[in-house]
């Protein structure tokens, strides 16, 4: 995805730069022309085609179907994430109470311990009397 983002950022810049490239011999054809020089038809051809193929890839570039898409995706992952980090702390509270009553459960099983041996411990002192 950030290879992409990348790729497009790129092809924003190249075209901002043809743009200014364009704009730039446009400003030095306008400035001969005010002096009185000539322009050739074969510059105006060239600067036209410059101008109107750094439009074209700028177009390309904001409508980019990719980046839509790329957009489309990475709300979609937030949307995803929010999902399993809620399922997460959900689980991190069912985990809280399991440990809870094992805690109960060893506790209980001690106490059994106990009375046995406190059984055992009346009965052997029953036997002796």
């Amino acid at each position: 995805m950030n290879s992409a983002i990348h790729t497009l950022d790129a092809d924003v810049a190249r075209v901002k730069k043809e743009r200014t490239n364009a704009e730039s011999e446009l400003k030095i054809l306008s400035s001969e022309n005010t002096r009185g020089s000539k322009v050739r038809k074969h510059d105006v051809d060239e600067a036209r085609r410059t101008y109107e193929g750094a439009v074209k890839d700028r177009d390309e570039a904001n409508g980019s179907n990719q980046l839509n898409q790329i957009l489309k995706d990475l709300n979609s992952n937030k949307s995803e994430l929010a999902t399993v980090r809620q399922k997460l702390a959900d689980e991190k509270d069912v985990l809280s109470e399991l440990q809870k009553y094992l805690q109960r459960q060893n506790d209980i099983k001690l106490l059994e311990g106990q009375i046995m041996s406190e059984k055992e411990r009346l009965r052997e002192g029953k036997l002796c009397i």
